[in-house]
């Protein structure tokens, strides 16, 4: 479930990415086809992720093909759909498909905070082997945003990435959580906090705020 400030801002939520992979053993896989587009696809690759040179991306997808590898990794960093949508838009050899590029992606669902830093202590985290809350919001409610796995069964075909997929258990999503912080009086809290015990006339090693709605009791900015 997502975790909302009361003001409807969307503090947490779970993000589907994908992790982009070369199968240099694909059946329509040719030499000659992937060599000629491996420069347009590094340069591609290096402006969408950012995280490594066109060079670098070259690279190392010569290296995978020198392995022959089925499950090649092209970067250790997720994108997102709508860079995903991105590269098989502006990318011809992409648009070859999977069977005569070798390039295919593995999804996975990760925990996002939308506003970054903003009240992200009050929010938490979450454990990134067990998929559960540690601490703040996504462990108190952990059992409300979590909702209930779903099960299926695969046939996979030997040989192949044909599989067929059986479900057998429908997924539940998890409840949605609506703090009584408020996104726009936490953002001020935040920074004119920072901004004040930077002074050189307060001195102060720690400080903390809290703003109450007194009539309430409801906490609308908390910040250490």
């Amino acid at each position: 479930g997502n975790i909302y400030s009361s003001d409807g801002k969307l503090l947490a939520s779970s993000m589907k990415t994908y992790i982009l992979k070369m199968d240099f053993r694909a059946d329509g896989f040719k030499r000659d086809t992937f060599f000629y587009y491996i420069d347009d696809l590094s340069l591609l690759l290096s402006n969408i992720l950012k995280d490594a040179s066109p060079e670098a991306y070259e690279k190392r997808l010569k290296e995978g093909y020198q392995k022959g590898s089925r499950d090649f990794r092209i970067s250790s960093k997720p994108i997102s759909y709508l860079q995903l949508q991105k590269l098989k838009k502006e990318s011809h050899y992409v648009r070859l498909g999977q069977n005569k590029s070798g390039l295919f992606y593995e999804s996975r669902l990760d925990r996002v905070k939308p506003l970054g830093s903003l009240a992200s202590r009050t929010i938490g985290g979450i454990y990134k082997v067990e998929k559960k809350g540690s601490y703040g919001i996504e462990s108190s409610f952990e059992k409300y945003l979590k909702g209930i796995d779903g099960l299926y069964k695969l046939k996979i075909y030997r040989g192949t990435r044909h599989y067929e997929r059986e479900t057998l258990l429908e997924p539940v999503d998890g409840y949605d959580v609506v703090m009584t912080i408020d996104a726009n009086i936490q953002d001020i809290v935040e920074k004119e906090l920072r901004r004040y015990i930077g002074q050189d006339a307060i001195r102060a090693k720690r400080a903390c705020v809290i703003v109450m709605e007194t009539k309430t009791g409801k906490v609308k900015a908390i910040f250490n």
